[in-house]
């Protein structure tokens, strides 16, 4: 993430897909989603669709867009995840994504 970490800009910035950081703020997502759900089913990660950041004071706010699966249900799921300076991440909130946001990308 050091194309982002060098300035502390207010301005969302994309961020590739593949970096190691946003895949494990996308998996820790996922895994608060599950605690907080009361489905039999399990979600699982199918697709990192698009992901900004935010350097923020004393931590990065995550802005991912992915498709989890849920059974046989396959839902689009956009997720704030705040990573601190001592490299945690917390779930800030996560919604349904809109059906205009997830096709414009």
């Amino acid at each position: 993430m050091g194309d982002i970490s060098g300035g502390h800009e207010p301005d969302w910035r994309k961020v590739p897909v593949e970096d190691p950081v946003v895949k494990d703020a996308a998996h820790h997502a996922v895994k608060s989603i599950q605690e907080r759900s009361n489905s039999l089913f399990p979600y699982e990660l199918l697709e990192i669709v698009r992901a900004k950041a935010q350097v923020v004071e004393d931590f990065t706010k995550f802005d991912i867009l992915m498709t989890l699966k849920r059974g046989s249900k396959e839902e689009k799921i956009k997720a704030e995840v705040h990573k601190n300076l001592e490299g945690a991440f917390v779930l800030n909130q996560h919604q349904p994504a809109e059906h205009d946001e997830s096709s414009s990308q």
